[in-house]
């Protein structure tokens, strides 16, 4: 009793795999209120195949402002974490970035992406993704100089890591199959055990004098 009392619902206190419900109440809390302002908020408009120009670059220079804030403003970027009552334990930076995704998310749902009559994510993205991963090596020897460089390419590779994920399955994993339904029955027990058995194996990792780049092979 004294455990829980003092440790477990105190400095010890986290969601563990339930992070991110407390934001997804938050989120849907919000757009339930915004609803009720105004009530076609959430009407479906007839889709477009192609992406509007002012969508991502929208997203990104929200998101970008956003962090950059967050950057400069509170110490710690990623340390800092936000708990209200047990529903709600995210860093900032999470609190943010999960909140501009809900939001695409609800635009996409809106104008019918993923659909015949929408958009869809294509295989050029993992290009851009290939880029922001370049931007991301090298902002240690150039971006990193001029003080934002590394919270940037967070955003653009979290960005195009996404929209490249939704077009490999789009065009590779669209369809219903015996190995797809064997996946699925596996995904939701492997995202709980996957992350004790990813921080047990780099455990054992760190001691290892080998490169980084081989440490995430062997924990992948």
């Amino acid at each position: 009793l004294t455990f829980l009392t003092t440790s477990f619902f105190g400095p010890a206190y986290e969601q563990g795999h339930y992070w991110f419900l407390g934001l997804l109440c938050l989120c849907t809390l919000v757009l339930t209120a915004a609803k009720k302002l105004r009530r076609n908020i959430l009407r479906r408009v007839p889709g477009q195949r192609l992406l509007p120009l002012y969508v991502i670059p929208l997203f990104l220079l929200l998101h970008s402002a956003g962090t950059l804030l967050i950057w400069y403003v509170l110490p710690g970027f990623y340390g800092n974490v936000i708990e209200q009552m047990y529903t709600l334990a995210v860093t900032p930076y999470l609190l943010l970035s999960s909140c501009l995704y809900f939001a695409l998310g609800v635009y996409a749902m809106k104008h019918r992406w993923f659909t015949a009559q929408g958009y869809t994510p294509s295989l050029p993205w993992l290009v851009l993704l290939l880029l922001a991963l370049v931007l991301y090596r090298s902002d240690w020897h150039f971006f990193f100089l001029v003080g934002f460089g590394l919270p940037i390419t967070d955003v653009f590779i979290s960005l195009t890591g996404l929209f490249s994920l939704l077009a490999i399955f789009a065009r590779f994993a669209g369809k219903t199959s015996p190995s797809t339904e064997k996946l699925a029955l596996f995904a939701y027990p492997l995202y709980y055990l996957g992350n004790a058995c990813l921080q047990l194996l780099a455990y054992f990792l760190l001691p290892l004098t080998v490169g980084p780049v081989l440490k995430v092979t062997l924990a992948i």
